[in-house]
């Protein structure tokens, strides 16, 4: 049941990630396998690997909306328990994305 829960719930996730790189261009690519997924962040401006500063800043207003990823320079790794529910998890990669429209803005990228 877990591993049927977290290939669908992934799926999801992905799919959603997906439309939120279309309006997020912090976001360079996506990978993932069940409900491991990574985000791979680039600076808009010239396509490179975003800097360890400006990751940590998008992980730090993660936390402050109840998101808690793991930031490895330029990549998040979004890794949920198995347990989540399809809403949780989309409502969560919702809060990740108004924190990277906080840092894009305040850094005007």
């Amino acid at each position: 049941k877990l591993t049927e829960n977290a290939a669908t719930v992934g799926a999801a996730m992905l799919r959603h990630l997906t439309g939120i790189q279309k309006n997020q261009p912090l976001i360079g690519s996506l990978r993932g396998r069940g409900l491991m997924i990574g985000v791979d962040l680039v600076n808009p401006k010239d396509k490179k690997p975003l800097d360890k500063a400006l990751c940590r800043e998008i992980f730090e207003e993660g936390l402050k909306r109840g998101v808690l990823t793991m930031a490895y320079n330029p990549s998040l790794r979004i890794n949920p328990p198995l347990v989540i529910t399809e809403k949780q998890a989309l409502d969560g990669l919702d809060l990740m994305a108004e924190a990277m429209n906080v840092v894009a803005k305040r850094r005007s990228l």
